[in-house]
């Protein structure tokens, strides 16, 4: 399903999950009924340049419930990030797919 389409099933009432395969463990979120907000605004540590940097918001993306191991801060949200925000780049986003699990498990 596309991303419209699983915001369209959230708002619903579905269950909706996002995921991207990774070598690894990957990461899976849940996407929030409601309204849209603006993807970045949270800081993150560049090692490079020793310092942290603002991700700048692009675009409305709806909502997520996420939850991490790592260290990425996009990858924690209780629906204060968007659904795009785990990955944290249009590369990687571009390969997040969705679904409604089928009932019953």
């Amino acid at each position: 399903m596309t991303l419209d389409d699983g915001y369209a099933a959230a708002n619903a009432g579905a269950v909706v999950v996002g995921g991207k395969k990774e070598t690894g463990h990957g990461h899976v979120i849940l996407i929030y009924p409601g309204d849209k907000i603006m993807n970045g605004g949270y800081q993150y540590f560049w090692a490079k340049g020793k310092k942290y940097l603002t991700l700048p918001g692009k675009a409305l993306y709806p909502r997520c419930l996420s939850t991490s191991l790592g260290s990425w801060p996009g990858a924690l949200s209780c629906g204060d990030k968007t659904v795009w925000d785990p990955w944290g780049n249009d590369e990687k986003f571009k390969l997040v797919s969705f679904w409604t699990p089928k009932w019953p498990l």
